[in-house]
């Protein structure tokens, strides 16, 4: 093959790389959602009871008291759960309980017997006080096409886990979808994008009941957009801001860590009208819903042995601002490596791994891509700058939202994180490195290579899930 003739071939696989990915993402999105066993992605049930209640309309959960919140008599700064929970089908719990024992224990196997089981519970069988604090503070947004899957799941008959099933697909699919039509916009960043949308991780995501995939998708689009039009120099419609809006209150009103992100708005080839006018809203929005939501809030779900205090933590961590800030340099490079691989894939709840080299190859992929990326070019220095600080900020409320909920009173160290939560700032730091003035046309044949790479991982990449779930579940 001649140089013009890689050229061109090259030329038209990137440009053309939003395809690729959906040849790539959808198949394998299908195949997941179906071989991964019930209510094997971390929280999973408690996501699927959310989305059921979001099946009845129920937009926001509503918490129902069986007694009087109580504290731990030893510490009366420790809260015990408080009694009761959140109306639910009852056949969600009864199938979760079926599949109970594969969690944390990577030793056991599918068996035909429990997936014959599972398949014996079906909906409207009555309903129960379910415990899923951490899911029940969601806003609807995140679990739109799953209660979907419920609704037909529940018109055809079908039993709880079929309905499991259909919901994964329906979610999978419009985040895939999703994801494609970010690829098609942010063609000069699409390579970083690319090889992070087909990771175990986001990819799992996708193919399950949880919101994370949807923000994960929403996080993409959003960035696109702001792609597309910056590079271009279109100019923003009014159907794009209301597009950038819509994604930055379901990202931010789901997780309200990502708040800073909502500065980006300030930064974009905006009039300043239109700016304060779209931050104004989102503002309005995204607090309309914490005020409606604020109950939900305040739900005691975790085990007294957590040692969790959220408002004593925050009080902790106001009364000693220096010794909290300083946590954010005490670097532990074993568990920035251990996350590293977990933002990779770590699948299941957390029992599910792949072997040490593809984690370094993918690795590997993702630097190659940031390569592929990264321009130089000043001219949207400012735009740049602004999303790298707010990317910053945003990894800091990541890092101490996770401390104040998850880890015990006064703990020296931060703590608490999945890395998961990570994966849609990737979008964001996509921006910071490759946006430009005018949109980039990759040309230069010494890119070609990294292109195949990454190209062949996204491939490669898929045969390895597949493994490695069967390997996990069935074999």
């Amino acid at each position: 093959m001649t140089d013009l003739s890689l050229q061109n071939a090259y030329l038209w696989t990137a440009k053309n790389l939003h395809f690729v990915y959906l040849i790539l993402a959808l198949p394998i999105v299908l195949i997941t959602a179906r071989i991964t066993p019930p209510f094997q992605v971390a929280d999973e049930p408690n996501h699927f009871c959310r989305a059921e209640q979001v099946s009845r309309g129920r937009l926001v959960a509503q918490f129902h008291p069986t007694g009087p919140r109580l504290v731990n008599v030893a510490d009366t700064l420790i809260l015990l759960p408080d009694p009761g929970g959140f109306v639910t089908d009852k056949g969600i719990a009864e199938a979760d309980s079926v599949f109970a024992y594969l969690q944390f224990r990577p030793e056991q196997k599918v068996l035909p017997e429990k997936m014959a089981q599972g398949r014996t519970f079906h909906w409207n069988t009555g309903t129960e006080y379910g415990e899923f604090g951490n899911t029940a503070l969601y806003p609807a947004t995140g679990y739109l096409t799953s209660a979907l899957g419920i609704v037909i799941g529940r018109m055809l008959g079908l039993s709880v886990i079929n309905t499991l099933y259909l919901s994964r697909w329906l979610n999978g699919i419009f985040c895939v979808l999703l994801c494609f039509y970010a690829l098609r916009m942010a063609r000069g960043v699409a390579p970083l994008l690319f090889v992070v949308l087909l990771f175990p991780m986001t990819i799992s995501l996708f193919a399950s009941i949880s919101q994370d995939g949807v923000l994960i998708a929403l996080a993409s689009l959003f960035a696109a957009s702001i792609y597309e039009v910056e590079s271009s120099g279109a100019g923003y419609s009014v159907g794009r801001r209301v597009l950038l809006v819509a994604c930055l209150v379901a990202i931010v009103a789901a997780k309200p860590p990502y708040l800073p992100l909502v500065g980006i708005l300030f930064f974009l080839s905006l009039r300043r009208r239109e700016k304060v006018i779209s931050f104004a809203a989102t503002l309005i929005l995204v607090t309309g819903w914490m005020l409606v939501n604020h109950k939900n809030y305040g739900v005691v779900w975790a085990p007294a042995a957590r040692r969790i205090n959220a408002s004593a933590q925050l009080h902790h961590i106001f009364s000693h601002p220096f010794h909290f800030a300083a946590m954010f340099f005490h670097f532990d490079f074993g568990a920035i490596r251990d996350h590293i691989w977990m933002f990779i894939g770590l699948l299941g709840w957390e029992d599910l791994s792949f072997p040490m080299w593809y984690y370094k190859t993918a690795l590997l992929a993702t630097i190659v891509s940031m390569l592929l990326v990264t321009r130089w070019d000043m001219r949207s220095g400012w735009l740049r700058a602004g999303v790298a600080v707010l990317l910053v900020l945003a990894v800091a409320g990541i890092l101490t939202g996770q401390y104040v909920t998850w880890m015990p009173l006064d703990a020296p160290e931060l703590g608490g994180v999945q890395s998961r939560y990570f994966i849609p700032l990737v979008p964001f730091l996509a921006l910071v490195l490759g946006i430009t003035k005018d949109e980039p046309v990759m040309i230069k044949q010494r890119r070609a290579l990294g292109l195949v790479f990454v190209l062949l991982f996204g491939l490669f990449s898929q045969i390895v899930l597949v493994e490695g779930i069967i390997s996990r579940y069935y074999m």
